[in-house]
């Protein structure tokens, strides 16, 4: 049953993927389309995760939930290949300086969405 939760989450958060990529496509030119909705993506995943790992150390999740949540819609939504991929690409095109910004704003942006959700709902871990 465990596979079951992570193949619907994952479909869920691929849809969602899919999703941002279609709503830039008209919103920046198609140069920029595909990197803002990389990031988007990947932020807001880093959000959503943060929110459940937080739901799991404050009132505990079952693990079905976070199969469901974490690993399957947090998986399927965020996209580190892509990022990969996009970031190799301005590199190779010489568009280094696109590539460095890439991956600093991503992870920046990426712990500093973590660390505002685990501040707004501090565990005793956190």
């Amino acid at each position: 049953m465990n596979f079951v939760w992570v193949f619907i989450g994952g479909g869920i958060g691929s849809m969602l993927r899919y999703a941002i990529s279609l709503g830039y496509v008209n919103t920046f030119s198609q140069k920029w389309a595909a990197l803002a909705a990389t990031l988007t993506s990947n932020i807001m995943a880093c959000i959503l995760l943060a929110v459940v790992w937080n739901l799991q150390q404050g009132a505990g999740l079952s693990k079905a939930g976070m199969l469901l949540l974490a690993t399957g819609i947090c998986g399927g939504f965020s996209t580190f290949s892509t990022f990969s991929l996009e970031t190799f690409y301005y590199w190779k095109n010489g568009d280094w300086m696109y590539a460095v910004a890439n991956v600093v704003i991503s992870i920046v942006l990426g712990l500093a969405a973590i660390a505002l959700i685990t501040r707004a709902y501090p565990t005793s871990e956190g």
